[in-house]
Formats: structure tokens, C-alpha cells, sequence
């Protein structure tokens, strides 16, 4: 199976560096290819470069919001899949994020099982999941979070 995931092109952006290689690091050890990014305008810039099946895109970046990510990524690429990940919880924001086209929202700290879940399921082409929003329910997952 992992040679039918390396097909799939992930693109992780998020302001922290440690998250970043994380995540980074998750992906690539389960057969992705993958690319990073550390704020708003280096994101875009690859979107516009490279089409990506997913895109885990941090809320808080700096010099384009995760909000701005998702309306790039849905106008560049209408296929790709994009998970925003949020530490402030706030749930106007979430819901508007969604609407705006963003595949699921999850909280931090990110756990790597959740995070391998959630790309299975989006590059699947599973239907997003109703009860995920403003969620941090691991499902008793007693996963270490990943570290910022």
C-alpha cells in the first residue's frame, strides 16, 4: 500500500518549525511525498507551483491567514483536500473556515494518529466528518502530543 501512497502530495504549513518537521517527518515516514512551508506567502507560493492532494495548513500563519490559505488552495486546486489545525479553539472561525471549503479543522496539540487518520479519510475521498469541528476527541488515544 505505501506505493499507492506515494503518489499522493501533502504539503504541510505551519508557523513553528518543530511542528513543521513533525509533521513533516509523520507524513514522509508513511509514504507521502512532502513539502513544507513556514508562513502564509512561502504556502501560496507552492500552491501555485505544485498541485497538492492535501494541504494541512496552520490557522495562525504569518503574513496570510489559514483563511486565505484555504480560498488559495480551493482556487488553485479544487481537488486537494485541505485540514486546517487551530490551537484557539474558537468555533465562529471554524465554521467559517469550513465553509470556505477547508476539508476538517482540528485542534492542537496534533497526535500522529489522528493526523494519519484524517489524510487517509481526505485522500480517500471520504465525505468530511459532521462531529469534527472544534473537537480535540482522540478517542481515548493516549498518543504523547506532537510537541511546537
Amino acid at each position: 500500500m505505501s506505493s499507492r501512497k506515494r503518489r499522493y502530495r501533502i504539503l504541510v504549513s505551519d508557523r513553528e518549525k518543530n511542528t513543521r518537521d513533525a509533521l513533516t517527518e509523520i507524513f514522509s515516514g508513511a509514504g507521502y511525498n512532502v513539502d513544507a512551508a513556514g508562513s502564509g506567502s512561502e504556502t501560496i507560493e507552492k500552491l501555485a507551483r505544485q498541485a497538492y492532494d492535501l494541504v494541512f495548513c496552520d490557522l495562525d500563519l504569518p503574513r496570510t491567514s489559514g483563511t486565505e490559505i484555504v480560498r488559495m488552495a480551493r482556487a488553485l486546486n479544487r481537488d486537494a483536500r485541505i485540514v486546517v489545525t487551530s490551537s484557539s479553539g474558537e468555533l465562529g472561525q471554524r465554521s467559517r473556515i469550513r465553509r470556505e471549503g477547508a476539508y476538517e479543522v482540528l485542534d492542537k496539540p496534533l497526535r500522529k494518529t489522528k493526523l494519519l487518520a484524517v489524510a487517509r479519510r481526505a485522500l480517500s475521498g471520504a465525505p468530511q466528518q459532521q462531529d469534527a469541528v472544534g473537537t480535540a476527541d482522540d478517542g481515548g488515544d493516549r498518543e504523547r502530543p506532537l510537541s511546537a
